[in-house]
């Protein structure tokens, strides 16, 4: 009997299987499309389902699975948000090709859920995906470019000044009918400078002197700070520098004819991009005994004691640093006013030299209308270098 029984529910829970049962159609909240479940996702029409066995059960799905419940239900489904990926159609290309070095293809294990595979190619920054999908395969391509910070722009160059035995090296008149004479040794200054707020570098490295470069007799003046004789610190309260002075010498004596040197700085880089100046210079050595380069020159003249007041200019170039005199004769052949001038100084000194005079003579007073001849000689070698000639018209 109770076998009977047994067969008789059996065959009444076929019959109404066979009848009503159906297959769950989902959709989302979007359209209404057909989608593939996801593994997580739960039914939320209000009734959650467990395989279609326990109702009323807040349960989830497994991906890929096919359930049957006793009448047909449409429900909706909360997708499962897989960051950083962004559906897109298909047929969707790529804004931004990515670089061979910025781009990454990484293979990302299978969810759990049975007949799902998912590849993900990805770099630094997302850019545009693709993605594909069918009922149990979803393939997503995330492509990515790396974004770099936009460039600095570029520090005003450091300004260089520069001075040869106490001359400054003038770049505007050399060449023009001009040379730049040094001696053998000479004394070389440096000024670097940068205007605020930025600052040069506080390393010396960053700072050269190469004196023939290329050449068998080529120089490397060696900067540190040793040779720094005054300093204007950067405001921003580093160790960098607003401006200072290095005082060198070459360790070799420079051969007769004309060199060139190389100076360079470097910005900080503080405020912006560094910045390296370079400034070449052409110096000439001349060779022989002592001498005054072309002639002696008076300015202006005729001279007018009264109107010019800044006085009369005698100007000449040695060929070397000497201990140098001037003697102005007045009209009988006396000595009207005479100038000392020790070796290096202003009018001993290799290259352009310049001797200001108020027209006061030795004696006393002011000189007088006339014409006043003179002369410059080389103490040491008591030898006359050159004659001169002050006009003079008041």
């Amino acid at each position: 009997m109770a076998k009977r029984k047994t067969l008789l529910i059996l065959f009444f829970l076929l019959i109404l299987a066979s009848i009503s049962s159906a297959e769950i159609a989902i959709v989302n909240n979007a359209g209404g499309q057909s989608q593939t479940l996801r593994d997580g996702n739960t039914l939320t029409n209000g009734v959650s389902f467990y395989g279609g066995e326990i109702p009323g059960r807040q349960s989830t799905i497994q991906l890929g699975g096919v359930y049957f419940l006793p009448f047909v239900i449409t429900v909706t489904v909360t997708p499962e948000v897989t960051a950083p990926a962004i559906v897109a159609a298909p047929e969707t290309k790529p804004e931004v090709q990515p670089t061979k070095e910025s781009v990454a293809e990484t293979v990302v294990p299978a969810t759990e859920a049975k007949g799902v595979e998912t590849t993900t190619t990805s770099t630094t920054t997302p850019s545009t995906t693709t993605t594909t999908t069918s009922p149990l395969i979803t393939t997503t391509r995330l492509t990515t470019t790396t974004i770099r910070p936009a460039l600095q722009e570029a520090e005003p160059a450091p300004q260089i000044k520069i001075w040869f035995d106490k001359q400054l090296y003038q770049s505007n008149i050399i060449g023009k009918n001009y040379t730049f004479i040094v001696s053998k040794k000479p004394h070389i200054t440096i000024h670097y400078s940068i205007p605020d707020p930025f600052s040069l570098a506080s390393n010396y490295d960053n700072y050269s002197v190469t004196i023939d470069e290329g050449n068998p007799t080529s120089q490397t003046l060696i900067v540190n700070n040793s040779c720094v004789t005054e300093s204007i610190s950067a405001q921003d309260g580093s160790k960098d520098y607003r401006s200072f002075n290095i005082e060198l010498m070459p360790s070799i004596d420079l051969t007769e004819g004309e060199h060139n040197i190389v100076f360079t700085a470097k910005s900080a880089g503080t405020h912006g991009r560094e910045t390296t100046a370079k400034q070449q210079v052409k110096v000439a050595v001349k060779g022989g005994q002592l001498s005054i380069i072309g002639e002696i020159v008076t300015f202006p003249s005729p001279y007018s004691p009264t109107k010019n007041m800044e006085g009369v200019t005698i100007q000449y170039t040695l060929s070397d640093n000497a201990d140098i005199e001037v003697y102005i004769f007045n009209i009988g052949g006396e000595i009207a006013k005479r100038f000392s001038c020790p070796t290096g100084s202003e009018g001993g000194r290799v290259g352009l030299n310049q001797i200001k005079w108020n027209g006061q003579l030795d004696t006393g007073g002011v000189i007088g209308n006339g014409i006043y001849l003179g002369v410059v000689v080389a103490k040491r070698e008591n030898k006359r270098l050159a004659k001169l000639k002050v006009n003079v018209f008041d």
